[in-house]
C-alpha cells in the first residue's frame, strides 16, 4: 500500500460489530488502512524515524505532588478488609427458605422422575457491636427497609431485610447465631471507644492543624453543572454549616463541598493554598470573595464533577477550619456556558474556630445570583 508492503485482516461480523478490515505496515505495524461496508478511513501521509527534539517530551507544567494519594487511600481500604476477613464471622444456624420442585424429565409408567430444586429466601444482612458501645453508621450496601435487634452481653446483633420477614423469623434467626468472643476484652474495647468518641467531639470543636503549608495544587479542575468538589474519603463527614450569605459554597450533600463556577461544562482553573494562620486578602486581585467555616473529620480530596482528578488529599487534620473563595470571570465563563479556562478560582484554608459565613465582595452577576439565593 503506497508502495510499502502490508498485511490486511479481516474480522467477521459478529452480534456486536459489523465485517472489519484493517491494513498494517509490514515493517511499523502502524494501521495504514481500515474500512466497515461503505466506510473508509485511510492514511496517505505520514513520515517514520523522524528525529524529535526531546524537549517536546518533557513537562513543565504543573505538578501535583499528592497524586497518589488515592492510592494510599485505597491501599488502606484493602488493609482494613483484609483485616475484616479474618475475624470469624459465625453462621446462622437457621433461615427461612422455600423449595420448588419441577419435574425436569421421567417416565410416567414407572414413576421415575429427574427433578430441579430451587431454594430461595429473603434477602438478609446483619450487623453486630459490642453491647454498650455506639451502633456504627450502617453501610450504604446493608441498609434495608426494617430492621430488628437482639441484644446479648456480649453483641447487639441487627437484622434486616429488603423483602416482608416476620419478626418472630428474624429473631430466630438472630438467636441462632454462635456466640464468639471479641478480638479483645469486651470492657477494655468499650472504655477504648468511649475515650476515642469523646477525643473525636472535641476534634471538631477545636481548630485543626495544617500538616503542610503552601500551594498544594494548581491547575485545571473539570466542571459540569457548575460544580466542582471536595470530596470526604471513605463516608466521612465534612461540614460548611449552611451559608447565610454567600452562596457560591455549599455543604447540603453529606460527604462532600460543593463549589459553584460560571462556566457549566469543561475545566475550570483551580489554586488550592493551605495556611496556617489567617493569610492576607488581595481584595483587588479578584472579582468575588468570599468565606465560610469548615469542620473536617476525615481525610478530604479535591475532585472535579463525575471524576476522582485531580485527587488531591488536603494535608489538613480533623477540626474545623475557615475557608476562602475567590473568582475571577463568572460572567463570561457563564456567557461561554462551555469552554476551558474561562473563570479561576482560589482555595485557601486555614485553621480557625466556628465563625459565620461572610460576603466579602461580589462583581458577577453570575455571583450576585447564587448569593442572593442563601438570603
Amino acid at each position: 500500500m503506497h508502495d510499502r508492503p502490508g498485511w490486511r485482516v479481516e474480522f467477521a461480523e459478529n452480534s456486536q460489530l459489523p465485517a472489519q478490515a484493517f491494513v498494517f505496515d509490514a515493517e511499523t505495524g502502524l494501521v495504514l488502512a481500515w474500512s466497515s461496508g461503505t466506510e473508509h478511513i485511510e492514511l496517505i501521509s505520514y513520515t517514520l524515524d523522524e528525529q524529535l527534539d526531546p524537549a517536546l517530551f518533557t513537562y513543565t507544567g504543573p505538578v501535583v505532588e499528592e497524586a497518589d494519594e488515592r492510592i494510599a487511600l485505597q491501599a488502606e481500604h484493602e488493609e482494613k478488609q483484609r483485616a475484616l476477613d479474618a475475624l470469624p464471622k459465625p453462621a446462622p444456624a437457621w433461615y427461612p427458605f422455600s423449595i420448588s420442585v419441577n419435574a425436569t424429565d421421567g417416565d410416567t409408567s414407572t414413576g421415575a422422575l429427574d427433578m430441579s430444586l430451587n431454594i430461595s429466601g429473603p434477602s438478609l444482612s446483619v450487623r453486630r457491636w459490642l453491647t454498650g458501645t455506639t451502633p456504627p453508621e450502617p453501610s450504604p450496601y446493608s441498609s434495608f427497609d426494617d430492621a430488628v435487634r437482639t441484644v446479648g452481653n456480649i453483641w447487639t446483633y441487627e437484622l434486616t431485610s429488603h423483602s416482608p420477614l416476620a419478626e418472630i423469623d428474624a429473631r430466630r434467626i438472630l438467636e441462632s447465631i454462635p456466640p464468639v468472643d471479641p478480638p479483645r476484652p469486651a470492657a477494655e474495647i468499650i472504655a477504648e471507644q468511649q475515650a476515642a468518641e469523646a477525643a473525636h467531639e472535641l476534634a471538631l470543636r477545636t481548630p485543626g492543624t495544617a500538616e503542610t503549608t503552601g500551594i498544594i495544587y494548581s491547575g485545571p479542575v473539570n466542571v459540569s453543572y457548575m460544580q466542582f468538589y471536595l470530596h470526604a474519603y471513605n463516608d466521612g463527614e465534612v461540614s460548611v454549616g449552611t451559608p447565610q450569605n454567600f452562596g457560591l459554597i455549599g455543604g447540603d450533600t453529606p460527604g462532600q463541598v460543593l463549589f459553584t463556577t460560571g462556566l457549566h461544562t469543561g475545566d475550570v482553573g483551580v489554586t488550592l493554598e493551605i495556611a496556617d494562620i489567617r493569610p492576607e486578602l488581595a481584595l483587588n486581585d479578584w472579582e468575588e470573595v468570599g468565606e465560610v467555616p469548615l469542620t473536617v473529620d476525615a481525610p478530604l480530596i479535591l475532585t472535579g464533577w463525575g471524576t476522582g482528578d485531580p485527587g488531591v488529599r488536603l494535608p489538613i487534620s480533623k477540626g474545623t477550619y475557615r475557608l476562602r473563595y475567590c473568582a475571577n470571570n463568572m460572567d463570561a465563563a457563564r456567557e461561554a456556558d462551555v469552554g476551558e479556562l474561562i473563570d479561576e478560582y482560589q482555595i485557601t484554608i486555614w485553621p480557625s474556630p466556628i465563625q459565620p459565613d461572610e460576603l466579602i465582595k461580589q462583581t458577577s452577576q453570575a455571583a450576585g445570583y447564587w448569593n442572593d439565593l442563601e438570603r
